[in-house]
């Protein structure tokens, strides 16, 4: 029997959509958690980790995301802003997967243009420090993003499910945690472990390895 997921309600809903090893598509749901860590401070990310592995090793899911501002969590020498708004972690705890979950994606929704909140200027000016440490031997790449805003109006997973077409990546995901969401369309694999073998797949900057 599928099961209609209600956004609606309160409770997360996070969808994983991915390519296994054998090439094959696959897609995981979770909802209704049996509890969820949501933490706001550096000092508290590594201990709620430490927390959630050992939910793991008992025979939950945890499904979540940590964010780059969390970085000096586990090296002090990562600088990252510090105005940040969403969580640095968030997990929810979980029995098992729904694999069998009937999720709509055909919900209408309607959106603005995207605005960049850098101005010309202000690139113009990025790329030249970039290029100066660069020339000073500070650092071999720079990897530089602006952010982006538009209003949203209407259904956000039917925009996924949009994106996912459009991308046509092996992995993404949907993460609805209440106030906050988030859409992942991505090219690349972090890693996945399997056994004792661990696979990843990044999408730039790596060159095979020697013998």
């Amino acid at each position: 029997m599928s099961r209609r997921m209600e956004r609606e309600s309160q409770s997360p809903l996070l969808i994983f959509d991915f390519v296994d090893q054998q090439g094959c598509s696959q897609r995981r749901v979770f909802s209704q958690p049996v509890n969820v860590f949501s933490v706001h401070s550096i000092s508290e990310v590594c201990s709620t980790l430490r927390k959630i592995q050992t939910l793991v090793d008992q025979g939950y899911y945890a499904a979540g995301y940590i964010s780059y501002e969390a970085a000096s969590a586990f090296d002090s020498a990562y600088k990252v802003g510090s105005q940040h708004q969403m969580p640095l972690l968030w997990f929810g705890i979980f029995n098992e997967p729904m694999t069998d979950a009937d999720v709509a994606f055909d919900n209408e929704y309607t959106m603005s243009p995207w605005e960049s909140d850098t101005t010309f200027e202000q690139y113009s000016d990025s790329i030249e420090e970039i290029k100066q440490a660069i020339a000073r031997g500070d650092t071999y790449q720079v990897n530089y993003t602006m952010r982006l805003r538009s209003h949203f109006e209407g259904d956000d997973i039917g925009f996924y499910h949009r994106l996912k077409r459009a991308q046509e990546t092996d992995y993404s995901a949907y993460l609805h945690m209440g106030r906050y969401r988030i859409l992942s369309i991505s090219p690349e694999l972090l890693f996945e472990k399997n056994g004792n073998i661990i696979t990843t797949r990044p999408m730039k900057g790596t060159v095979q390895r020697g013998r």
